[in-house]
């Protein structure tokens, strides 16, 4: 196991996993929470590319701090909840699903308890390739979070001798911190060739 990243504010993790000739990555994050924090919380999703993007498969892990169907993940159910909408961005952009809702279409489980309510706030995102096999919920005394394992079966390393030609992944193009790399690659690369960039026409 090896540490590639971390952040200052300490939500987040990141560490390279090597087992069974396969390297993985997994990303533990603790996001900002609260009603006042719901900016923060909106903003730390939308900076978290840099930690999570990898070609080897994933695992995003973590109190998000927020829930994404508050029918099934909050009790008393509501529907005034607000939509989530950078950290949807994020998993569709890096092709992640949530691991007990894929499993567990219609199963209510909650990992935190509050005085008036309950919510499943701590959760588990890989790639599809990965294969779900067993979920564990435990409570916890000292905390007002439970424990949660999960049992996945990682894909096969892929084969790099065959001849597959390799294809480009278009969803890359729209991940913001791509877009605006991009764009600073192709100004300098103008400047420094004395040549406007087209792309600013």
């Amino acid at each position: 196991m090896e540490r590639i990243a971390n952040d200052l504010n300490g939500r987040v993790l990141t560490v390279k996993v090597f087992s069974n000739n396969q390297t993985f990555h997994i990303t533990n994050i603790y996001a900002p929470s609260g009603k006042r924090n719901r900016t923060q919380n909106h903003y730390f999703f939308k900076n978290l590319y840099p930690y999570i993007y990898s070609k080897n498969p994933l695992v995003l892990a973590g109190d998000f701090n927020f829930i994404e169907n508050p029918l099934l993940d909050k009790h008393p159910p509501t529907k005034t909840y607000p939509k989530p909408q950078t950290l949807i961005t994020l998993t569709t952009n890096l092709n992640l699903y949530d691991t007990y809702r894929t499993s567990q279409p219609t199963q209510t489980t909650y990992t935190h308890l509050a005085p008036n309510s309950q919510s499943r706030l701590d959760r588990f995102y890989v790639n599809p390739s990965s294969i779900i096999q067993n979920h564990v919920f435990i409570p916890t005394p000292f905390s007002d979070h439970d424990l949660i394992t999960l049992s996945v079966a990682l894909p096969s390393p892929t084969n790099h001798t065959t001849n597959h030609p390799w294809k480009n992944n278009i969803n890359t193009y729209k991940i913001i911190d791509h877009q605006t790399q991009l764009s600073n690659v192709i100004n300098n690369e103008m400047q420094s060739d004395n040549r406007s960039n087209p792309l600013q026409k």
